[in-house]
């Protein structure tokens, strides 16, 4: 009897000894493991760092986009400002050549000839 005492001793102190090393094995296993997890955490914080940071970004471009834009539009409305004006002076330039046709001809009524 008191070799299986002695026997079941041995298994039980084989058994602790395997459970204490198995043990030792998870807390290794969740020490990596929680370095892992704040790797990971540094990186999700690192990735939403960018994510504000091109949202901002995107927000910006489309803020000078609608700035250009509306130059764009400017730039049209003078564009066809212009445009009439120009046609304007036209319009008033020919005009003045035909006043000035005119005149000539009646100018000329009065002109002496030499002889």
């Amino acid at each position: 009897m008191v070799r299986r005492i002695q026997h079941s001793v041995g298994e039980s102190v084989s058994v602790m000894k395997n459970n204490e090393t198995v043990a030792q094995k998870s807390v290794s296993l969740a020490e990596r493991t929680q370095q892992s997890l704040n790797r990971v955490s540094e990186a999700v914080k690192t990735v939403n760092n960018m994510n504000t940071q091109i949202a901002s970004a995107a927000e910006e471009q489309s803020l000078v986009a609608e700035e250009i834009h509306r130059n764009i539009d400017v730039i049209n409305a003078i564009t066809n400002d212009s445009n009439d004006a120009f046609s304007e002076v036209w319009q008033a330039a020919s005009n003045l050549s035909s006043v000035a046709e005119n005149l000539e001809a009646h100018v000329s009524y009065f002109r002496l000839r030499q002889s």
